[in-house]
Parts: C-alpha cells; sequence; structure tokens
C-alpha cells in the first residue's frame, strides 16, 4: 500500500469480532492527507442489515497525521476507529462491552421473612445498541437504588440500567430477598449482565458464607381454667 499516492483506500471488515484489527504501515513513504481517500466498509458486520459504509474524504484539512476518525456503525453498535500517523493508519474494531466491578460480592445473609442487608456492585457500557439486562440467580433481588424502593427486580423480572450508547459506572443493590427458601444455594451463584450483541459479563455472589436462617416459631398459650 502506497499512502502517499493519490486515489482511495478501501478497507472492508469481514466479522464483527471485537478483536479484529488491521494495521497498514509503510517504512518510507509519508502519509499524504491532501490526496487519499479512506473508504471503510462495515457491511460485513452481523447485525447491520442497513450496509453502512464509512467514507472519510481526503481534503487537506479533515485528515491530519495523528488524528482519530471514528464513526458508530448503524445497527450493531460496533466502533470503527480510524488513527492516522505520518506512515499508518490503523483501523480498530470495538464492540458493544460491559464491565463490572465489585465481584465477587461480600457475603448475604437474613432471616426468613426479612430481607437480608445489601451489598453492591457496579456496572458500565461502551458502544450498546440498549441497555443493560441485570437478571439475579433465584432468592435474590438487584435495584439501582440503596433502599430498593424503586427499579427492584428478581430472577423472574430482571432490571434494566441505561439505555444505548454509554451507560456510565452505576451501583446495582444486591440482598437475599425475604422470600429466599432457608434451603436455596446462594454460595458462587452469578448474576447476568447481558445487552444485545455485547458479551455477558457475570458478578459472583461470595464463595461461602451466603445464606436463610429459619424463622423463630412462637407459641402463646392463654391459661384455662374449666370446672
Amino acid at each position: 500500500v502506497v499512502l502517499n499516492a493519490t486515489g482511495t483506500l478501501k478497507i472492508r471488515i469481514p466479522t464483527n469480532s471485537a478483536a479484529d484489527k488491521i494495521s497498514l504501515t509503510s517504512a518510507s513513504a509519508t502519509f499524504d492527507q491532501t490526496k487519499l481517500n479512506l473508504v471503510i466498509d462495515a457491511t460485513g458486520l452481523s447485525g447491520n442489515a442497513t450496509g453502512l459504509t464509512i467514507v472519510q474524504t481526503a481534503n487537506g484539512s479533515g485528515i491530519n497525521p495523528g488524528n482519530t476518525f471514528a464513526s458508530v456503525s448503524a445497527n450493531n453498535g460496533y466502533l470503527v476507529t480510524v488513527h492516522y500517523a505520518a506512515n499508518s493508519i490503523t483501523v480498530d474494531l470495538t464492540g458493544p462491552t460491559i464491565n463490572a466491578t465489585g465481584s465477587p460480592l461480600a457475603a448475604l445473609s437474613t432471616t426468613y421473612g426479612t430481607p437480608g442487608s445489601a451489598t453492591s456492585f457496579n456496572v458500565s457500557g461502551v458502544n450498546l445498541n440498549a441497555g443493560i439486562t441485570v437478571t439475579p440467580p433465584p432468592g435474590l433481588e438487584v435495584s439501582t437504588t440503596p433502599g430498593f424502593s424503586s427499579n427492584v427486580g428478581d430472577n423472574a423480572s430482571p432490571i434494566l440500567v441505561g439505555g444505548a450508547g454509554t451507560v456510565a459506572f452505576t451501583p446495582v443493590y444486591v440482598r437475599l430477598k425475604a422470600t429466599a427458601p432457608v434451603s436455596g444455594s446462594y454460595n458462587s451463584q452469578n448474576i447476568a449482565l447481558t445487552s444485545v450483541g455485547a458479551p455477558t459479563v457475570n458478578v459472583a455472589t461470595a464463595a461461602s458464607g451466603n445464606s436463610v436462617s429459619p424463622a423463630t416459631l412462637t407459641y402463646t398459650a392463654n391459661a384455662t381454667n374449666r370446672i
């Protein structure tokens, strides 16, 4: 590839692997931004029904060595980033990504009939097509409010955090439900974080110490006199 030639350089991205990277280098040529049209063809990305083509036209000012040109694919959230240097062009492909901190969680405990004390982790995401669905295992419930006053969900009814695009770090609170069975299994269970097109991220409960104690049953007898 002659980076200082007049014409059009077309790079086609055939897959949707987030690890894809294309690098074009020249040991001797200097990238002349006034001559080269750059076309990124992302039609091979799965889910991109419209067949997006990203075009950066050589105009003498918009493409300069050291600059970065980026565009988000139409329907699947993949971000195509083009890095320019004096003698190289690097194309990075980054897909929808979920991040979480705070795994594994602190141990959870409660007494049957009473919700347990909460612990928490943080979730965020970039290049998302939709919000992040948080699905806890049976017996646990989650919320984005520390007092579980709103946006509360469990295994049957997960909660949604954020929306498409970028989700800033958001605390998610976790506790044992009041109705969690005493015989339930709560150690090393996964809270699944999912979003369309993004790899699933799991937040694990503690490997030990999670438990539900039986409730105390109290009988009160009334004295009765019979003749």
